[in-house]
């Protein structure tokens, strides 16, 4: 074969891959944001699971701050408590840290130490008031602002999953490749905020319809898609 970037595959292993029919790439962030019963969960669990199909030879980290259960994720690695844990390069399992509390600064350390492997990784935040401390005053941790500025040169991607868009730093945002919507809290807030990523106008923007169901955009010149569920994008 010839020379190829350090986050390709061998022949063999791209044969075995599924189709990537939603063309995703690494280095692509992603801000997935709806109330609690949406399924957004479900859906970045989802999107993790794809992610780790297209691209096996890559590790996966989740940072699980809520502690819910999560049985969807492949080869889980737990490790509980505040302290940081080792950051591990081996794609067979996927590392998932459940701290004890909200210690921003650790959350920082571990954030910076994936992002100083200078590797491609795939990383699950589970909810960003965590790492917010869910304070009025929004700012972003110099771990989480560094990996989605300098982690996409390196093939990181960044699944940011949270319940308010008032609790995300507006900074998040603009290193965000797709924004997916699902149903939220009938706060004017919220939804002036969810049309602003979405790039709709008022009169033409409306909660999601179905159950399920969650606006799509990518950053560009793509128009915002509505889907009923997330087996409808994964297919």
């Amino acid at each position: 074969m010839s020379k190829l970037p350090n986050w390709s595959v061998s022949e063999e292993d791209a044969e075995v891959r599924p189709y990537n029919s939603l063309a995703l790439k690494l280095g692509q962030h992603w801000s997935v944001v709806g109330k609690t019963g949406s399924g957004k969960t479900r859906f970045a669990l989802g999107l993790l699971e794809y992610y780790r199909r297209q691209f096996p030879h890559v590790p996966r980290f989740v940072l699980n701050s809520t502690d819910d259960e999560m049985p969807e994720i492949h080869a889980p690695r737990e490790y509980r408590g505040n302290h940081p844990p080792d950051v591990s390069f081996d794609p067979t399992y996927t590392t998932v840290w459940i701290p004890d509390t909200d210690d921003l600064e650790a959350y920082s350390i571990w954030l910076l130490k994936i992002l100083y492997a200078r590797k491609p990784a795939i990383v699950l935040l589970d909810e960003i008031a965590s790492l917010t401390g869910y304070s009025v005053q929004v700012g972003i941790l110099e771990g989480h602002f560094k990996l989605l500025k300098q982690g996409r040169k390196k093939g990181v991607v960044v699944i940011n999953e949270t319940q308010e868009l008032s609790r995300v730093p507006l900074v998040m945002f603009r290193q965000m490749e797709y924004f997916a919507q699902f149903r939220l809290n009938n706060d004017v807030n919220e939804m002036a905020s969810a049309r602003r990523y979405l790039e709709v106008d008022k009169k033409d923007y409306h909660q999601p319809l179905a159950p399920f169901g969650f606006h799509l955009k990518r950053t560009g010149n793509f128009p915002s898609r509505e889907y009923r569920s997330m087996h409808e994008l994964f297919g």
